[in-house]
């Protein structure tokens, strides 16, 4: 039973940069949990970056990433993902590092860039050439710049030897592709097919207890829950829908591990009137479910392009903390474990 003097949902100090069209948060939870982290973009060619202290509830700003080539995008289709193994990035320095990916206007219309915390610099993690080019992908070399929601997980192996601590994994761009980033070398190479378009609100998560699974909900204004075997290179396992299966998903969808609890949390953002929702994707059943687990302040007029839900905890408690778009509202809302 949730205490009657700790309220659902709290409202914290704003956001520093209001959200537009790719902002997205990761957060620490993997590594010393104490803070949240935001890309924040401000033009198409310009971004800030930012953490939130979860214990003093106060924001930090920090290096800002470069276009690296001048043909960077910070829109539609950035992503980002905290790395807390020690994993030494193609041009970088061993983590732990924090990855984003986000499109190019130009060949190779698509980049990994990487952060690492204790710099507090940024290199491009894509090899000269371009990774998404006819040299990293062949024939299955990106032809043009993403444009859609974009989703990256990256496993580790600390917490699931069947996994690589070298591999990030990408989906997204209203399409069937789906690739894999090796993280020492800055190559793309394009994996199976997903089988069904990855539109979007798209998701990709990972915990360890899901062994070597990845899980994606679908987007696009579908149902469809899809799952990845990294070990044998095989979408669509059969997932059936969680129930119940009423709920559709688009733009604004995130989707994130808990791995205290065995289950993933999902953000379905909400349209003009609602209020944002917050389920417990319980996958681990004959057919899963999905449980109401909150409903957040202030409904999004138009649904947010990116990953606004970030996990950690303050003192004994947990949060789920998240923005909304067009805004520099910041909340959190407590999880009962």
């Amino acid at each position: 039973m949730r205490p009657g003097n700790i309220p659902p949902v709290e409202l914290l100090t704003n956001l520093p940069v209001a959200t537009s069209a790719g902002a997205c948060f990761t957060s620490d939870l993997r590594g010393n949990g104490q803070y949240i982290y935001y890309f924040a973009p401000t033009a198409a060619a310009m971004a800030q970056f930012w953490r939130y202290d979860v214990f003093a509830n106060t924001w930090q700003q920090l290096a800002s990433p470069g276009t690296f080539g001048g043909t960077a995008r910070f829109v539609a289709g950035c992503a980002l993902q905290f790395d807390a193994s020690a994993s030494v990035p193609f041009g970088g320095a061993a983590g732990p590092n924090i990855w984003l990916f986000h499109p190019d206007s130009a060949a190779p219309w698509a980049e990994f860039q990487i952060y690492n915390i204790a710099l507090n610099t940024w290199v491009n993690a894509s090899q000269a050439g371009g990774a998404f080019t006819a040299g990293g992908l062949g024939a299955a070399a990106l032809a043009a710049q993403w444009t859609t929601d974009a989703a990256i997980v990256h496993p580790c192996t600390a917490l699931d030897p069947a996994v690589s601590d070298d591999f990030i994994y990408l989906t997204g761009n209203a399409a069937v592709s789906f690739y894999r980033y090796a993280i020492s070398t800055g190559t793309v190479a394009a994996m199976t097919n997903r089988g069904v378009l990855a539109g979007a609100g798209c998701t990709l998560a990972w915990i360890p207890a899901s062994h070597d699974r990845l899980y994606s909900q679908d987007g696009g204004a579908t149902n469809g829950w899809n799952t990845y075997t990294i070990v044998g290179n095989n979408w669509a396992l059969g997932l059936a829908n969680p129930i119940p299966n009423t709920e559709t998903y688009t733009t604004g969808t995130a989707l994130i591990g808990d791995v205290a609890r065995d289950r993933f949390i999902v953000r379905k953002s909400a349209l003009a009137g609602e209020q944002i929702k917050l389920y417990d994707f319980i996958y681990n059943l004959p057919t899963p479910i999905l449980v109401p687990l909150s409903t957040a302040y202030q409904g999004e007029g138009t649904p947010h392009v990116g990953s606004l839900i970030g996990l950690s905890r303050v003192g004994s408690q947990k949060y789920v903390f998240l923005g909304k778009q067009t805004s520099t509202d910041f909340q959190r809302v407590w999880i009962v474990e």
